[in-house]
């Protein structure tokens, strides 16, 4: 030992006889590498540890996301299983009459088919059957049968009837279920509930719905953990509804991950199997009491932790190497591009987003200014989907009120039938119902919010034919509309609430009988017009000085003629722009006119036009 500190210190006393400029390197290196070395492996320690965290909230985030499709999807099943509470399926249950079990039936397929637009499930549910207690059923695919055996009888609606609040699911693909299903299928999950009276209480059957196992499986295949990590859904007897091919055997993961997290609801925990760690995240599907697992190796979510600690060490050997060079230009090269960030900084905090930090070297201040230019960046990001949601969320409130259809007139309409039937008058019947088609397929229109101008007008007419049987006495109209114009596209339902308005504000009002004329043609090299004009009751300028206030205020205060004046004119400029919208012009005891301008569409757009002015 003796002889190590005499060579040791002989070799120091030789080197000190070098330069006072190399003498103070020899220190300052010296004394950064103890600093940079400890800052290295805390730095490293702190990201390994924010990674971990991260990568678990967001793994978590993942079967939180899974658990959500999941949960839609089932909760749309309860929704379906509630039809069994609607007294159309009582009534059809109970009824022994043939022609109003026909009827009934005839209005379950309607059900049926609304439930279909509604929740778009043709690629998920294969049937929807109702079976009763006294043998009548109903298959949305094969329609009225005869179930023959005793429905008292089967596991199905035994197990159905333990909780007939709740819906009860059937994985696996039994004898019960099979005598219960319309349809020819072995890989079927089955959703059950009891079908009970309302007041009484009294059990009347059952409503199941069969869906393809290959539904869950797609909703969980499609969302991964990482390059190799899945997603695993077991029942809540710990039995797997879907295990997807994974280097980990069933009994495996049943034995150390199922049985383990049998009493919690959610969280993570890592776990070694197989000699391999593996992170683990769960969380529970509350409907069904289903729990969703997601598995995938440790070292897989932590990759960016060891690209750190290689990087950490490479660039501690960077700026051990580099300290030398720079520690004279450290003072000017750091506190000049901070001082001008800080600058930029307090102009982006007065509300100047347009600006940017442009120093532009391979440091960490580039990296400072490199995320002060994303972040301004995202904040006009946000501000921008801001305001495109809240235009998206009119767009929703103005469709939903599209959607809805008056009663009054459908009522109305069906008397006239009633009544135009009971007169022995079958053409005028047919026409009648064949024009009241002809206004909700247009209606409708396969939920499309663009038509042709002839649809368009198809729907007007067919709107003023029905109106023509009930104020026959009153309403006289005439439709001129260009032909080159007819193959233009143009929003639905702009016209008829015009006409509509023109009949009850206008021509009602008035004594003796009137008219309304549908005028359409091409102006300019670019634009359509449209106008409404009666010769109605008409307004006092200062009835119509207030109308033309509110609709530019959007104040729908005295506006209640179907979608009305209002909705068209808040529709028009919020689809085509604010450039374009309604013109009205009227006289008291001469008339109305309402005029729409409308760009030139020679296409059906796919999406609405957003246009700005």
């Amino acid at each position: 030992m003796m002889k190590l500190l005499k060579t040791l210190s002989s070799h120091i006393s030789k080197r000190l006889d070098m330069s006072i400029r190399l003498k103070i390197l020899v220190i300052f290196v010296m004394l950064a590498i103890l600093p940079l070395g400890t800052l290295g492996i805390i730095s490293y320690n702190s990201y390994s540890n924010t990674i971990q965290e991260t990568e678990s909230r967001y793994t978590s985030e993942i079967a939180n996301q899974l658990n959500r499709n999941l949960g839609l999807l089932f909760g749309n099943m309860n929704t379906i299983l509630d039809a069994g509470e609607e007294p159309l399926v009582i009534n059809y249950l109970d009824e022994t009459d043939p022609d109003m079990k026909y009827e009934y039936a005839k209005e379950l397929g309607t059900l049926f088919n609304l439930y279909g637009n509604i929740y778009n499930y043709e690629s998920a549910v294969q049937d929807i059957n109702i079976i009763g207690i006294n043998g009548n059923g109903i298959s949305s695919r094969k329609g009225v049968y005869r179930y023959t055996q005793d429905l008292r009888d089967n596991h199905v609606f035994e197990t159905a009837l333990t909780n007939p609040l709740k819906p009860h699911i059937f994985v696996e693909n039994t004898v019960h279920t099979q005598m219960l299903r319309r349809i020819d299928s072995s890989d079927m999950i089955s959703v059950a509930k009891v079908i009970r009276r309302e007041v009484t209480r009294e059990v009347k059957g059952l409503i199941l719905v069969d869906m393809e196992r290959k539904v869950i499986e797609n909703i969980c295949s499609n969302i991964k953990i990482g390059e190799t990590g899945k997603f695993i859904v077991a029942d809540q007897d710990g039995n797997f509804v879907y295990y997807p091919r994974f280097q980990l055997k069933e009994h495996v993961v049943k034995k150390q991950v199922v049985d383990e997290i049998d009493k919690s609801n959610d969280g993570y925990f890592i776990k070694k199997m197989d000699n391999v760690r593996y992170f683990i995240v769960y969380n529970r599907l509350d409907l069904l009491n289903w729990k969703i697992i997601g598995i995938v190796q440790l070292n897989e979510i932590m990759s960016t932790a060891l690209e750190i600690r290689k990087w950490t060490i490479i660039l501690e050997l960077f700026l051990i190497a580099g300290v030398i060079l720079l520690y004279m230009l450290i003072t000017r090269t750091m506190t000049y591009p901070i001082q001008d960030l800080c600058k930029k900084m307090e102009m982006a905090e007065a509300g100047n987003l347009k600006v940017k930090a442009t120093y532009e070297h391979n440091d960490e201040i580039s990296s400072l200014s490199k995320g002060f230019n994303r972040m301004i960046s995202n904040i006009k990001e946000l501000m921008n989907k801001n305001a495109r949601q809240q235009e998206n969320l009119k767009k929703l409130e103005f469709k939903a009120l599209q959607a809805q259809i008056n009663p009054h007139f459908l009522y109305n309409t069906l008397d006239a039938i009633v009544w135009t039937a009971e007169a022995d008058k079958k053409e005028e019947v047919v026409n009648i119902a064949k024009n009241l088609s002809n206004f909700f397929r247009a209606v409708l229109s396969k939920g499309k919010e663009w038509i042709l101008v002839h649809e368009e007008i198809l729907h007007v007419e067919s709107y003023l034919s029905i109106q023509k049987v009930r104020y026959r006495d009153i309403l006289e109209y005439e439709i001129d509309i260009e032909p080159e114009i007819m193959n233009y596209s143009v929003l639905k339902l702009v016209i008829q609430p015009l006409v509509e308005n023109a009949l009850y504000h206008g021509l009602k009002n008035k004594r003796g009988g009137g008219q309304i004329m549908v005028t359409g043609r091409k102006t300019g090299k670019d634009r359509l017009l449209f106008e409404v004009t009666d010769n109605g009751i008409g307004m006092t300028e200062e009835k119509l000085s207030e109308l033309i206030r509110e609709i530019i205020q959007e104040e729908a205060v005295n506006i209640h003629s179907g979608f009305g004046l209002l909705n068209v004119n808040q529709r028009i400029k919020l689809y085509y722009g604010r450039q374009y919208g309604l013109s009205i012009t009227s006289k008291y005891n001469e008339g109305t006119t309402v005029g729409i301008v409308l760009p030139i569409i020679k296409k059906r757009p796919k999406t609405f036009i957003q246009s700005k002015s």
